[in-house]
């Protein structure tokens, strides 16, 4: 299957949308948008889900995949408000820079529950780094912001901390 927006990613965090734990999943994708495939990162808790920059990175490799797509769910929070938090837009922001430096390009992190989705590429959060058309996603430009794996390491822990 093809994605080309938000909407397109559905089917594969559907199954985790009545999920009890926050779970961090990602989708691997070609050059050509095709999905590869979706793989569990990690389980965690009622409202915390803890990262694994070097397993995601592991995984990304092993599918050989050009693009990702970051979803994780809000289990916790009322069905109709699944806007991202502070910590989730830290995260968002690392592992964009991150991964980009490791070759992969993130197209977007979706926010799920039952009810709704969140988009940060919908919502503006990635396009400044996109060459943006209203087909929806496209290639996001590469630059090199000297995010280093040290950093990512200081997000998890001040992921965990707050």
């Amino acid at each position: 299957m093809k994605i080309e927006k938000a909407q397109d990613v559905r089917n594969y965090y559907k199954y985790y949308e009545q999920h009890n734990n926050e779970v961090l999943l990602i989708l691997s994708l070609d050059k050509d948008m095709n999905v590869i495939q979706r793989n569990l990162i990690n389980e965690g808790t009622e409202d915390f889900v803890k990262l694994d920059s070097k397993y995601t990175e592991e995984i990304l490799t092993k599918n050989n995949a050009y693009y990702f797509i970051l979803m994780h769910n809000h289990p916790y929070k009322d069905v109709h408000c699944v806007g991202p938090s502070f910590k989730d837009n830290i995260v968002t922001c690392a592992y964009n820079h991150f991964f980009k430096q490791k070759g992969f390009i993130m197209l977007d992190h979706i926010i799920f529950n039952s009810e709704s989705f969140f988009s940060y590429y919908n919502n503006d959060f990635l396009k400044e780094y996109t060459k943006f058309t209203e087909n929806g996603y496209r290639e996001l430009d590469k630059y090199n912001d000297g995010l280093s794996e040290h950093h990512v390491d200081d997000v998890h822990y001040y992921y965990q901390g707050v």
